[in-house]
């Protein structure tokens, strides 16, 4: 099952053709990947706050269509595989006439934020592990 988040393209996202550059898509699925959390009641500022980030340790993106200025776009995301320390995502972007315009796998691990080791989300915060444990299992 996905959670989708909408976006609008701005031109300020796009070249001088009015096709987007391809880094923002970087942005845009990160954007999915926070509202896919945040769905779930938790928050990643408190996760800061409390010494837990999750940064990027691999992203593979197919780009299979432009995506141009002025449309509107959803954000895909789900849980590809669920580990103990991270967490491996199948997101897409599709407009809304239902093109496929990428598609991405993202591993975001969860690490100390002053030393970066790898912390198992199942121990840090069970809740967290145990939420995306159900939704994975769906």
């Amino acid at each position: 099952m996905f959670k989708e988040k909408e976006i609008e393209v701005r031109y300020a996202e796009t070249d001088q053709m009015g096709v987007v550059y391809h880094g923002n898509y970087v942005v845009w699925y990160d954007i999915g990947r926070t509202h896919f959390y945040e769905d779930f009641g938790f928050s990643m500022q408190e996760d800061d706050k409390n010494g837990l980030v999750y940064p990027v340790r691999d992203i593979s993106i197919r780009y299979l269509s432009p995506v141009r200025f002025g449309e509107k776009i959803k954000v895909t995301t789900k849980i590809h595989k669920l580990k103990k320390a991270s967490t491996i995502y199948y997101q897409e972007i599709v407009n809304f006439e239902g093109e496929l315009k990428s598609t991405c796998y993202v591993t975001v691990a969860a690490v100390d934020k002053i030393t970066f080791k790898l912390m198992r989300l199942s121990e840090v915060r069970p809740d967290i592990y145990e939420k995306y444990l159900e939704y994975y299992k769906e």
